[in-house]
């Protein structure tokens, strides 16, 4: 698969793995593994090789139960190295089976059916034919079948996390299998019980029902299943940071499952091996394991294992800050993802059960009809002749016809309204993770753009007394403030000897302290990409090509943005509005130039509006080229200024919901001017909480003030 990837969707990738919580993730990859390691071990009777089974169901002198059984036995051997071949056979035994009428045999294709669809996450398809066996069991009274009917459907819920269900299912499955002490079907429950504790975290409760299975199963001499006891165990002590008893358990099931030829059970194992060593930080060992892992499930097509090991690969490779592989296995995880767990499996395995629930409710009404017509034919031969009592049990019956379909009106009915809920509360969980993904980016977004300012007491050093009101409408911010502070430069005198050229050295100029406040197109990410570009331009201009008038500074700035963003080929028109001011604290000597910004700067008590150019930084042009006009002031004597973005002064609010005004804002400078620049901060923001009230903010506020 190529792929093409771009820097910011590596950084979101990092920041996705970053914060991801790894028991979380890991968790449920176990329990997934755990549920589809259940039913796959044959009986220990059944010792036949696969060879002398295909030559039983080739005789044509054998019954066709024979046949059917032998089919069924070629199914449960085969469902974990080759579940494609083991589906053929089921179905070929569940043909035979229907043609003959012989239910149990019926009853037991339809598990073994339903045990591959499971295994292959196609879990409609299991509880359909799940559940059809369990209506051949009831029929039947087969109360050990059921048991192990009971215990598969609580696994597919248990898959779908609905503990609640399932565990009733267990519980069923638990009083079959007890009322007929059936050992080896009571392991079973142990484990899947012990599955449910574990995925609430009680982790001591979860091991005293696997350790229950496992002894049974020791007893049974069913090592095959044993070790998926083992298996459980040692993801209990995994997650509870026991790395090293953690390993002897999975090395131990890894054993029996190699010795039982289960690849299913070793593919369950490579990917918890990996798991510890990640959790270890061997990074390199948990991928060859979770790599030997893949290549099993793929060789068996078990989408839920390619899944999730897939899923570990990219987490893998992230840790290694190999992005371009890492997002490779994430787009491959997230294609099996969609393909398991869409909204069709949720909602039709819930319209399964409540189906199954419809029919019997129906076949017992069934039978009710039954009874009652017997009933009527005894009462109209014993009373012919009364005509008015036939009428009356005519009403009667009508009546009760009525109520039976109003009745199943509203089952029908509570069954739409319950699908609907499970879809709605499935959208929402969907809707709530993407939005969570798309916080955690942003508030990464955030970050970087916080590195990018530059420190406030790195501002201090030269300019004490300032402040700086920063509030973004949104997490980040299309408004930004930029400084820094040029370097000393070799000044020459002309010498009129060698042609009136400035050749006489004469000393270093000062340094000068570059500031600006900068409002970009837009707010939210849009704007944060626009304060990227600007911020960075502005370093290049200043710092690089040491240019230090602010008309300069802008008409280059301008020109750069112009192409930076293709303005003249594209119909691109974001831009930014900015105040910038270049401080000479030797001449004492202020310069500034603005696009649409202002300055305002406070003398003696008297307040001056510097007004800025009536265009912008980039953006929109007609053919005139743009020449951005500098203002020098002299602050020599106190002066207090003030730069700032157009949020504050657009901000509604007060009791008619109007914006806050200039003039206002104006006002508001010369009442506080004199005060220390931290206590005006103070004052600026509540003033503007209190305008606010409850209006939303409607665009990123910038304030800056120093005095001299």
């Amino acid at each position: 698969m190529a792929l093409i990837l771009n820097k910011s969707l590596y950084l979101s990738l990092v920041a996705t793995y970053a914060m991801s919580d790894l028991r979380k993730i890991s968790s449920r990859f176990v329990l997934f593994f755990i549920f589809f390691l259940g039913f796959w071990v044959l009986k220990a009777q059944n010792n036949y090789s696969v060879d002398s089974l295909l030559q039983i169901v080739n005789d044509a002198q054998k019954s066709k139960l024979d046949r059917i059984n032998t089919y069924n036995l070629l199914a449960e051997r085969l469902m974990n190295q080759q579940p494609a071949q083991a589906l053929e056979y089921a179905q070929m035994a569940l043909e035979i089976a229907e043609k003959e009428n012989l239910n149990t045999e019926k009853a037991k294709a339809y598990q073994h059916i339903a045990t591959i669809f499971r295994k292959q996450g196609d879990y409609p398809k299991a509880m359909e034919n799940f559940l059809k066996a369990q209506s051949i069991y009831e029929q039947l009274k087969d109360i050990k079948q059921l048991a192990a009917v009971y215990n598969s459907i609580g696994t597919i819920f248990q898959l779908q996390s609905k503990d609640k269900e399932a565990l009733e299912f267990y519980q069923k499955a638990l009083q079959n299998a007890e009322s007929v002490k059936d050992e080896a079907e009571l392991a079973k429950i142990y484990n899947n019980i012990g599955n449910i504790y574990f995925n609430e975290n009680k982790n001591n409760e979860a091991l005293n029902y696997y350790n229950q299975a496992l002894k049974i199963n020791q007893k049974l001499k069913k090592y095959a299943i044993a070790a998926e006891n083992l298996s459980n165990i040692g993801s209990v002590y995994m997650f509870s940071e026991q790395l090293e008893k953690a390993i002897n358990f999975y090395e131990q099931a890894l054993e029996l499952h190699r010795k039982s030829n289960n690849l299913e059970g070793e593919a369950a194992i490579m990917y918890f091996m990996s798991g510890v060593y990640l959790r270890k930080e061997e990074v390199k060992k948990a991928k060859e394991y979770a790599q030997q892992s893949l290549r099993i499930a793929d060789s068996l097509n078990i989408k839920v294992y390619i899944r999730d090991a897939l899923e570990r690969l990219s987490d893998l490779y992230a840790k290694e800050a190999d992005f371009q592989n890492a997002f490779y296995y994430f787009k491959l995880h997230s294609q099996y993802k969609d393909s398991i767990t869409n909204e069709y499996t949720a909602t039709n395995i819930t319209r399964l059960q409540f189906g199954y629930e419809l029919e019997k409710k129906q076949a017992q009404i069934d039978l009710l009809d039954k009874d009652r017509q017997f009933n009527s034919f005894l009462q109209y031969g014993m009373l012919a002749g009364l005509s008015f009592v036939a009428i009356f049990i005519f009403i009667l019956y009508n009546n009760y016809q009525k109520q039976r379909r109003q009745s199943i009106e509203v089952m029908e009915a509570n069954l739409m309204i319950q699908l609907k809920n499970d879809l709605l509360t499935e959208q929402k969980e969907i809707i709530e993770r993407k939005k969570q993904d798309i916080d955690s980016s942003i508030l990464y977004a955030k970050r970087i753009q916080d590195a990018m300012l530059p420190y406030e007491n790195t501002i201090a050093q030269y300019i004490p007394d300032y402040f700086i009101f920063l509030r973004p409408r949104d997490v980040v911010s299309g408004d930004f403030y930029w400084f820094t502070v040029t370097e000393p430069e070799a000044t020459y005198a002309i010498n009129p000897d060698i042609g009136g050229k400035p050749s006489i050295f004469k000393g270093f100029s000062s340094e000068k302290y570059v500031i600006a406040a900068v409002d970009c197109t837009g707010h939210g990410i849009p704007g944060a990409f626009m304060s990227m570009i600007g911020h960075s331009l502005l370093t290049e201009i200043v710092n690089e090509q040491k240019i230090t008038e602010p008309d300069r500074i802008l008409n280059v700035l301008h020109l750069d943005v112009r192409k930076n963003l293709k303005q003249a080929e594209q119909q691109n028109y974001d831009g930014m509005d900015l105040a910038i001011c270049t401080i000479d604290p030797e001449a004492k000597i202020l310069k500034y130039a603005g696009g649409h910004n202002p300055l305002i700067y406070i003398q003696n008590g008297q307040l001056f509006e510097v007004k800025a150019d009536k265009f912008g930084i980039g953006g929109y042009q007609t053919g005139l080229e743009r020449i951005f006009t500098k203002h020098t002031i002299d602050i020599s004597i106190p002066t207090t200024c003030y730069i700032f973005s157009d949020g504050y002064q657009d901000q509604f609010g007060g009791k008619e919901g109007k914006k806050f005004m200039k003039k206002r804002m104006f006002e508001l400078f010369l009442k506080i001017h004199h005060l220390p620049m931290q206590e005006q901060k103070e004052i600026i923001e509540k003033n503007f909480n209190e305008w606010s009230g409850e209006y939303a903010q409607v665009d990123d506020v910038l304030m800056i003030g120093f005095k001299f």
